[in-house]
C-alpha cells in the first residue's frame, strides 16, 4: 500500500503543481491527458525516486557519496520516464505534452538537460523534505480509501485511452 499510496499523493501534487504553473504561462493548457486530478508521470517518477532512496538506503557509504549517486540516479531514471511517457503518449494520443526542442541542451522533444538536473533536485527533495511529510499522511489513510482511489484513477485512464487514444 505504500507504493501505492505515494504513487496516487503525487499524481496529484504533480496535477495541482504543473496546473499551477500552467495558470501563469498558459491558462489554456490542462496537466497531463488524463480527465481527473492527477498526473501520473509524477506518480511513476515518485515511486521511482522511493525505490531508488530504498536501494541506496541499504548500502553503507559516505551521506555525501549517497546524495550524489541518489542525484545522478533520479536525474538518470526520472529523464527516462520523461522520454517514455513523451513517446508513450504520442504513440497513443499523437500530441506532445511537453517539447523541449527549444531549450538550450536538448536531446529531441523530450530531453533536457537543464529539466533533467532539475528532477534531480526535486528527487533529492523528495526524500529529504516531502517523504517525512507524505509518510506520515500515509499512515493514517484506509486502505479501503487507496483501493478506491486506485481505482478511480484506473477507469480514468481506460476511459480516457477509449476516448481520447487508441
Amino acid at each position: 500500500m505504500y507504493f501505492l499510496n505515494n504513487f496516487i499523493i503525487y499524481s496529484i501534487i504533480g496535477f495541482i503543481m504543473e496546473s499551477t504553473i500552467y495558470k501563469f504561462k498558459d491558462a489554456s493548457r490542462h496537466s497531463g491527458i488524463l480527465f481527473g486530478p492527477y498526473t501520473l508521470v509524477y506518480g511513476v517518477g515518485v515511486v521511482t525516486v522511493l525505490l531508488i532512496y530504498k536501494f541506496f538506503e541499504r548500502i553503507k557509504i559516505n551521506k555525501i557519496l549517497k546524495i550524489i549517486l541518489m542525484f545522478i540516479s533520479f536525474v538518470i531514471f526520472l529523464t527516462l520516464i520523461e522520454w517514455i511517457g513523451g513517446n508513450v503518449i504520442y504513440q497513443i494520443f499523437n500530441i506532445d505534452l511537453w517539447d523541449y526542442t527549444k531549450h538550450e541542451w536538448n536531446l529531441g522533444k523530450y530531453i533536457s538537460l537543464p529539466i533533467a538536473l532539475g528532477w534531480g533536485i526535486l528527487g533529492l527533495m523528495v526524500v529529504y523534505i516531502f517523504k517525512p511529510m507524505s509518510d506520515r499522511l500515509i499512515k493514517i489513510i484506509p486502505r479501503w480509501f487507496s483501493l478506491i482511489s486506485f481505482s478511480i484513477i484506473l477507469i480514468d485512464t481506460i476511459i480516457t485511452l477509449i476516448l481520447k487514444g487508441v
